[in-house]
């Protein structure tokens, strides 16, 4: 990803969770945000205090990431609003995530492809696993494991998340 233009990221699922200290750590790095949950209180006191420390953007879709009408609703107002997306994670449990992601990728791949960039991941908080997809391409994947002694904590996650952002 290049800093010629604005970097737009997309939080799918968690901010209750870990997704939050992410958010936070993105927008740090320059990134305007599109979160997307279905827990709309939460959401919307984080994206508050997130946006007002970080002078970034930040919208808020309420939705389920697991239905696939409303995420890919979700996206599209993403797209509507920023114009492009260049980083997408997905944060759920590993089953719900297994649903999400699969819809995550059949909306945003397209336009990733189309802008010739971007990087999906995939967090699975109770294995560890991120996963990264460069422009979706599965067999380009790579993992960013955490160790089975380690918890996967806010600074490992975000850590490794950058780390394959910026590869």
């Amino acid at each position: 990803m290049t800093d010629n233009h604005q970097r737009i990221a997309v939080i799918a699922g968690g901010i209750r969770d870990l997704a939050t200290s992410i958010a936070q750590r993105l927008t740090r790095e320059g990134f305007d945000l599109a979160i997307i949950d279905r827990d709309r209180k939460s959401m919307m006191h984080i994206a508050t205090k997130i946006g007002e420390e970080s002078g970034r953007n930040i919208l808020t879709i309420t939705a389920d990431i697991t239905v696939e009408g409303q995420l890919s609703a979700a996206l599209s107002r993403t797209v509507q609003q920023f114009g492009r997306i260049d980083l997408l994670i997905t944060y759920a449990s590993i089953e719900s995530n297994q649903v999400s992601f699969f819809h995550c990728e059949k909306y945003v791949a397209p336009l990733m492809e189309e802008q010739g960039s971007g990087v999906i991941i995939q967090v699975e908080p109770e294995s560890g696993r991120i996963v990264r997809y460069n422009n979706t391409s599965v067999p380009g994947a790579e993992l960013a494991d955490v160790p089975a002694d380690q918890v996967l904590t806010d600074t490992i996650a975000c850590d490794a998340i950058l780390k394959l952002v910026t590869e």
